[in-house]
C-alpha cells in the first residue's frame, strides 16, 4: 500500500530558531553556532512530505557483471542474467524470483513493488527518484523517472469513469562494476505524484508591458 511520504530530511528539530520566525532570534542562534539543517526551509519542508513514497518490499543487493550473460541463472536467492546479478528476497512470478529482476538487454532492472495504481484518463503519473535524494540514506541509487498516461489498452470502467493503470515498479540502474548496493524491506526508493495530463504552456511576458505595470505599481 503506498503511503503518504514523509522523509526524514523534512523534519524541523523542536530547538530550531527558525520555528518562532523571529529573525533577530536566528541571526543570534546562527552566530552562536547553530547550523541551519534542510529541514529549515519552508521549501524543502513541503517537497519532503509531499506525494507518495515507493518502499522496497524486501531485501535487495545489487551488482554489475562485466559480460553481458545470455543465460539465465536463478539459484535460491539469487541470479543472474545480462549485466545483472541479483540477490535478496522471493519474489514469486517475477522472472528472477527474486524482489529485483533484470530488464532483457538493458543495464537497468525493476524493483518489484506489488503496487497497481489506478489514475483518472485526464491524469498522469509522475515517479522517479526521491527529491533531494542525496538526504536520503539510499543516496546512490540511479532510479529512472518518467511519467505514466492514460493507455486504454491498460485501463478499467469503473462507473462509467475510465481509469489507467500503472504498475508501480521502480527501474533502477545497476552500480558500477565492483560496486554492491544494497537496500532493505521498507527503505524509501522513488517517490510519485499525480498531475493533470494537459498542464498548459509557459506564457512569456512582453518586458516593456511588465516594466510599466511596475512602474504604475
Amino acid at each position: 500500500m503506498p503511503q503518504p511520504m514523509r522523509l526524514a530530511y523534512g523534519i524541523q528539530e523542536e530547538s530550531s530558531p527558525f520555528r518562532k520566525g523571529d529573525e533577530i532570534e536566528v541571526d543570534r542562534a546562527i552566530h552562536t553556532g547553530y547550523r541551519v539543517s534542510p529541514a529549515d526551509c519552508p521549501a524543502i519542508r513541503n517537497i519532503s512530505r509531499f506525494g507518495y513514497v515507493l518502499r522496497c518490499p524486501g531485501e535487495v543487493r545489487l551488482e554489475r557483471q562485466e559480460t553481458y550473460r545470455r543465460e539465465r541463472d536463478v539459484q535460491p536467492g539469487s541470479a543472474r542474467f545480462g549485466f545483472a546479478v541479483l540477490h535478496g528476497d522471493r519474489w514469486p512470478g517475477s522472472d528472477s524470483d527474486l524482489v529485483a529482476s533484470w530488464i532483457t538487454g538493458s543495464e537497468y532492472v525493476k524493483i518489484q513493488t506489488g503496487i497497481d495504481i489506478l489514475f483518472p484518463s485526464d491524469r498522469q503519473l509522475y515517479q522517479g527518484p526521491l527529491p533531494n535524494a542525496d538526504l536520503v540514506a539510499s543516496s546512490d541509487l540511479a532510479v529512472a523517472a518518467g511519467l505514466e498516461y492514460f493507455n486504454r489498452e491498460r485501463s478499467l470502467n469503473i462507473g462509467g469513469q475510465e481509469y489507467g493503470i500503472a504498475n508501480m515498479n521502480v527501474l533502477v540502474r545497476l552500480p558500477p562494476l565492483g560496486v554492491t548496493q544494497r537496500f532493505a524491506a521498507g527503505d524509501p526508493i522513488a517517490w510519485f505524484f499525480d498531475l493533470p495530463r494537459h498542464s498548459g504552456g509557459m506564457q512569456a511576458l512582453n518586458a516593456a508591458s511588465l516594466h510599466d505595470r511596475q512602474g504604475h505599481a
